[in-house]
C-alpha cells in the first residue's frame, strides 16, 4: 500500500520534534535550523509517497522561529552595545533611539537569514530527487498572514522566488 497525496502538518512535526533513524530531533530554536528540518522532512516524508506533498501554512508554521531569531539577535546586540547605552547615551530620547535601531538590525539580520534559508529549501526540494528517480511535486501555502511576523516570511517566500536562483543574470526560477 503506498499514500497518495499528503496534507502534511509540518507544523505539529517542529514543534513536537520527531524521531528519525532512532535519533530525537528537537523543536528548533531559530530560523536558519527551523528551515533547514523543514527541508529535510519534506524530503524525506515526500520520498515516501506516491503523488502530491503539500505543507500548509508555511508562514504559521515558521513565524515563531523567526521571532525566536529576532529575539536572539536582539539579545546578543543589546548585550554588545550595553556598555554604549549605559556609558555613551545620558539622553534617555537617544537611547530609545538606539535602542530602537538594534531592534531594526536584529529583525534584518534575521529576515536574512530568513530568505537565506528558504533559498535553500527551494534549492533542496527543487533538485533532490527520491530513490523512485522522481521529484516530488511539493507545494506550500501562505499569504494569510495574523501577524507581523508571518507577513515577513510570506515577504520573504515570495522575494525568494522572484528572485531565482543562480548566478546573477544567469538566475533561473524555479
Amino acid at each position: 500500500p503506498q499514500i497518495n497525496c499528503t496534507l502534511f502538518d509540518m507544523q505539529t512535526v517542529l514543534k513536537s520534534g520527531f524521531e528519525i533513524e532512532n535519533i530525537f530531533i528537537n523543536e528548533p530554536k531559530n530560523i536558519r535550523t527551523a528551515v533547514g528540518v523543514m527541508g529535510d522532512v519534506t524530503l524525506s516524508a515526500s520520498s515516501q509517497i506516491f503523488g502530491g506533498f503539500t505543507i500548509p501554512n508555511v508562514d504559521k508554521t515558521l513565524a515563531p522561529y523567526y521571532k525566536m531569531s529576532i529575539d536572539l539577535y536582539e539579545k546578543e546586540l543589546l548585550e554588545t552595545y550595553k556598555e554604549l547605552l549605559d556609558l555613551k547615551v545620558d539622553d534617555s530620547n537617544n537611547k530609545e533611539k538606539l535602542v530602537n535601531r538594534i531592534k531594526t538590525k536584529a529583525r534584518q539580520k534575521a529576515y536574512d537569514d530568513l530568505k537565506q534559508e528558504l533559498q535553500g529549501f527551494e534549492a533542496k526540494v527543487n533538485t533532490t530527487n527520491s530513490a523512485r528517480g522522481s521529484f516530488a511535486f511539493i507545494t506550500y501555502s501562505f499569504g494569510d498572514a495574523d501577524n507581523e511576523y508571518e507577513a515577513d516570511v510570506s515577504k520573504a517566500i515570495l522575494e525568494v522566488r522572484m528572485e531565482g536562483h543562480g548566478k546573477p543574470k544567469h538566475k533561473k526560477k524555479l
